[in-house]
């Protein structure tokens, strides 16, 4: 148990964590998404928390 405790924490420095969010307009993406359903844009920012 004590190994499942520690390692989700080793695992998300491992991992970092990304915003993903349209340039244009602020729409909240996910990795998949090339282009922005909102406003078409193709301009992704890729956001390390």
């Amino acid at each position: 148990m004590i190994i499942d405790w520690i390692k989700q924490y080793t695992d998300a420095d491992r991992h970092a964590l990304v915003h993903y969010e349209c340039r244009r307009c602020g729409t909240t993406l996910t990795a998949d998404d090339t282009t922005c359903p909102v406003c078409g844009s193709d301009e992704v920012a890729t956001i390390p928390l």
